[in-house]
């Protein structure tokens, strides 16, 4: 086991020789205990310990239960507590016993004590001790202490829905008792949890559990610290939640061959008291500081190493105080300390840029400061720039004056930019006047002029004096038309032709007066539009729509499928595709499949493209392949369509 020894800082107060510890006067409250006799610290998120000092007095048994006085700062404890005569006494952090006297009621001594517990909220100790007489192993009752002379009085008695009605260990958490009652022996084991007001313990209330295990878990002692519940089983540190209890291990105190074997088991919170030492002071350069705990009869350990009280400072800094007064620790919040040199005041000149007042302030604690409009604060709001004075009194210290100058500037109201429309292609150039001072474009240029041929946002950076300012942003557009509508077209007869204006946003007007987009035609003619987009004017080009009566159009005549083809280069027969009569109806769509003699497709298109007797790009072989073609034919009524299927011949 790895176990720290606390070191010690040793000096006089009032003649008495006092100690103090290094991890005692540290801020966070503190889990203590004792393990063969020796006052130790219990980590409580780890459960290390670290030894304080040995307690000046031994007894025949272990020291249990023991609790922490906060009104006294001194921790009291039962010593041969199984035994007939219980001794109450007390220690401190010096591990210096008193005993107080042994435990008795009504005149007689206790036979019994189990628990012992200290409630802050009443400022009472209480033992859970048994007034039967004998050794019933039963403390039923509650007993309060008197710790001048270790006699007691009945507080109450333990009236439990279930258990033995024993208080085996005890501890208070925000006025409440929490206790435990455990039976060892088989085939009777359990283990249980109250919790309830000292209210109901006085009037014999019944209580309920909170928690319940039917195993014996040796709980001695409980302490209450930082919102958990703490005690240890078998050198192991458990905390448990106070509403529930249900257990959570920490970890191990100590191994069987530390501490002759002993275990622990009193243990006891030590909430740490803070003391403010107040606002942060600044005093005058070549003046002390003096800061005093108004303590009584403190041993204090500053952080400085000084243990004076008061602390004279003569150098700027942060600092704070650790210390025991009349047994008690307690430690300070930290307070900062500057000296004041009149001659380091400065202040600078200042500028607004964007026209709103300016504030300025000398934060300086305990300082008067007279402003050059009369005003007297911290600090000053300033609308109109000019040059101004500030005059500074801290305390004793010499008046000092320092100068500034205000600048207010504010962006220039006037709007430079403009939204351009440019019709097709070409260039624009935006302009700045020449007075205003350009640091650069957003895209680079630093000239008052900038040259665009590309549609964006655009606008500059300028300054005035110390000041950088952004001028409005110009949105350039350069708008292009394509006066493509199509080509000329002749229809059959009962069709239609829908022509389309490529363009959004546009006011359109067809030479036939119609504004749609796109247009429906069904009778012959030129057709052409005019096209507004924004303040652009275009022209679409002009196409020649004809209407003609159409043959009659079948879907399986007017084409031949060839059954063989060479394609040899000789410019006959070199490529294989469907031909179809010209003048009369053409298809729609040709979708040609072709296969090889193993079922695999070795060509495919769907708008009738020639086989040219390759395949991936190499020479297929002389075979006979099957074709499958799917013809689809437009008539003036419906769409035909007709699936061919056969072989062709390549020849080589």
């Amino acid at each position: 086991m790895c176990m720290k020894i606390f070191t010690y800082f040793t000096f006089f107060v009032n003649g008495l020789l006092i100690l103090l510890s290094n991890n005692l006067l540290n801020a966070q409250n503190r889990l203590i205990g004792v393990v063969d006799y020796q006052l130790v610290e219990i980590n409580p998120q780890n459960a290390s310990l670290t030894i304080i000092a040995p307690l000046s007095q031994r007894y025949n048994n272990p020291l249990i239960p023991m609790d922490y006085n906060t009104s006294e700062c001194r921790f009291y404890a039962i010593a041969n507590h199984a035994t007939s005569s219980p001794k109450l006494i007390r220690f401190d952090f010096t591990g210096q016993v008193t005993e107080i006297g042994t435990l008795t009621y009504q005149g007689n001594p206790i036979q019994l004590t189990e628990s012992l517990a200290y409630n802050a909220q009443d400022d009472k100790m209480y033992v859970g001790a048994s007034i039967i007489g004998g050794f019933d192993y039963i403390s039923e009752s509650l007993l309060e202490v008197n710790l001048t002379n270790a006699t007691c009085t009945l507080a109450g008695r333990i009236n439990e829905a279930e258990g033995d009605g024993d208080l085996d260990a005890m501890t208070f958490f925000n006025g409440q008792i929490i206790h435990s009652d455990a039976a060892p022996n088989p085939p009777i084991t359990f283990t249980y949890v109250f919790k309830y007001d000292l209210a109901a313990i006085q009037n014999s209330t019944l209580v309920n559990s909170i928690y319940h295990n039917t195993e014996y878990i040796r709980i001695v002692d409980l302490a209450a610290l930082d919102g958990f519940i703490y005690y240890t089983v078998n050198r192991q540190l458990f905390r448990a939640d106070p509403n529930n209890f249900q257990p959570q291990l920490v970890g191990t105190t100590h191994s069987a061959a530390d501490f002759n074997g002993q275990m622990l088991d009193a243990i006891a919170p030590v909430p740490v008291q803070k003391i403010n030492l107040g606002e942060d002071i600044t005093v005058c350069q070549g003046t002390n500081a003096e800061l005093r705990l108004d303590v009584p009869n403190a041993s204090v350990l500053w952080n400085n190493g000084s243990t004076s009280n008061p602390l004279i400072i003569n150098t700027p800094g942060e600092f704070w105080a650790r210390g025991i007064s009349e047994n008690c620790p307690f430690f300070t919040d930290t307070i900062k300390v500057d000296f004041f040199d009149p001659s380091t005041i400065m202040l600078s000149d200042t500028i607004s840029c964007d026209g709103t007042p300016i504030t300025i302030a000398l934060n300086l604690s305990d300082s008067v400061v007279t402003w050059s409009d009369g005003t007297s604060g911290a600090s000053i709001t300033i609308a109109e720039a000019g040059a101004y004075w500030a005059n500074l009194q801290l305390g004793q210290c010499n008046t000092t004056t320092d100068t500034f100058q205000v600048s207010i500037t504010q962006p220039l109201r006037e709007s430079f930019l403009k939204d351009t429309s440019i019709c097709g292609n070409g260039e624009v150039t935006l302009g700045l006047p020449d007075s205003l001072n350009i640091l650069s474009w957003n895209t680079g240029a630093t000239s008052n002029n900038l040259l665009v041929n590309q549609t964006g946002n655009y606008w500059a950076s300028y300054q005035i004096g110390e000041c950088i300012f952004q001028t409005d942003t110009a949105m350039v557009e350069f708008i292009d038309f394509d006066p493509a509508i199509g080509n000329d077209t002749t229809l059959c007869l009962d069709a239609t032709l829908s022509i389309l204006v490529n363009a959004s946003n546009a006011n359109i007007l067809w030479n036939n007066g119609s504004t749609n987009n796109p247009l429906t035609v069904n009778e012959a003619g030129a057709y052409a539009a005019q096209v507004q987009i924004v303040d652009c004017e275009f022209v679409t080009d002009t196409i020649q729509v004809e209407f003609i009566d159409c043959p009659e159009c079948d879907a399986d005549k007017n084409y031949m499928i060839p059954n063989a083809f060479s394609p040899n280069g000789d410019g006959v027969n070199d490529t294989f595709a469907m031909l179809f009569q010209e003048d009369v109806c053409q298809p729609l769509r040709v979708h040609t499949w072709v296969f090889n003699r193993w079922g695999n497709l070795v060509f495919e298109t769907d708008n009738n493209v020639p086989w040219d007797g390759t395949h991936n790009g190499k020479i297929a072989p002389m075979d006979v392949y099957v074709y499958v073609v799917e013809i689809i034919m437009q008539s003036p009524e419906s769409e035909q369509q007709v699936l061919k299927k056969g072989d062709i011949t390549l020849i080589r």
